[in-house]
């Protein structure tokens, strides 16, 4: 009987010693099998965009329509627009669902206003672009994340010359990698009438454009004036997103934050920026702010 006993005991003990064995070695697999991703991303995301930016949305979809093609032959610096931003639900969310949804998803979903703003320009190699910030479309940890982009009024995509760059308040600036726009096409405007739209801005004489992006591209209507400087929109409608013009003009009282000055005059392009919170790219906070 003793013998038995022991022998199950040593049976037990070499069962939970090939677990253990078995446990390290995935857990080891695991480790390689993550840092060869973080490897690869940081190759991909260096060598310009880890992948093409979506079509389906009004942020990048505007940037495929050249506000010349809209009449803006130039911008000057303090040109701006304001438009109140609407997301278009399938359903509408249920009280419930309002009130238990996170603080940052519940400012996806609710009306906001967003600006372009032309703010500044920089002459890179040897052509004449522009800064121009969008705020009021993105969000980091509930914060406004404002956008800056050095583009001309013929091409807005993001690419290489005319990259992308985040800044949240009190957090060190990002030069965003995630997406470009380089071998994206400009759209085709395809007129379909001319209407005049009364707004809280005003009464505007519009021409109606179909927005095309080749087959299976999702419907998007712009109506469009050459009055309304830097994007020449007045309005625009996806199935799922609606802006409409609130306010124009100009605005020479621009604040550039001192952490994205060096940016804008062209002194630091921050190439690679921190990567020790979440991996690369991401945000660092500065305490106290700057």
């Amino acid at each position: 009987m003793d013998k038995k006993r022991e022998r199950f005991k040593n049976l037990i003990r070499q069962s939970v010693q090939g677990y253990e064995v078995s446990l390290l070695i995935a857990v080891c697999l695991s480790a390689v099998i993550l840092v060869s991703l973080s490897v690869l991303r940081y190759i991909s995301d260096k060598d310009g965009g880890t992948r093409a930016c979506p079509a389906d949305d009004i942020i990048h979809t505007l940037n495929l329509i050249p506000s010349t093609q809209l009449g803006i032959a130039e911008w000057q610096i303090g040109d701006y627009a304001t438009y109140r931003y609407s997301p278009m639900l399938k359903t509408p969310l249920s009280a419930i669902t309002r009130y238990f949804a996170p603080p940052a998803i519940k400012v996806r979903l609710s009306p906001r206003n967003v600006k372009f703003h032309i703010i500044g320009e920089l002459n890179k190699s040897g052509e004449r672009r522009y800064w121009m910030r969008k705020s009021g479309f993105e969000f980091f940890r509930e914060i406004p994340n404002a956008i800056y982009r050095l583009v001309m009024p013929n091409d807005l995509r993001i690419t290489p010359e005319s990259p992308r760059f985040n800044f949240v308040r009190n957090y060190v600036p990002e030069h965003s990698l995630d997406c470009h726009q380089m071998s994206t096409p400009l759209a085709t405007l395809v007129k379909q009438d001319e209407v005049t739209l009364e707004l809280s801005a005003g009464r505007f004489d519009c021409i109606h454009y179909r927005v095309e992006f080749g087959q299976n591209s999702i419907p998007i209507e712009i109506w469009a004036s050459p009055q309304i400087s830097p994007l020449g929109i007045v309005r625009v409608s996806t199935p799922s997103e609606v802006l409409e013009l609130t306010s124009y003009g100009q605005d020479r009282d621009i604040n550039i934050p001192k952490l994205i000055q060096p940016v804008i005059d062209g002194i630091s392009t921050l190439e690679r920026g921190c990567s020790s919170c979440h991996g690369s790219p991401c945000h660092e906070f500065i305490d106290p702010p700057l």
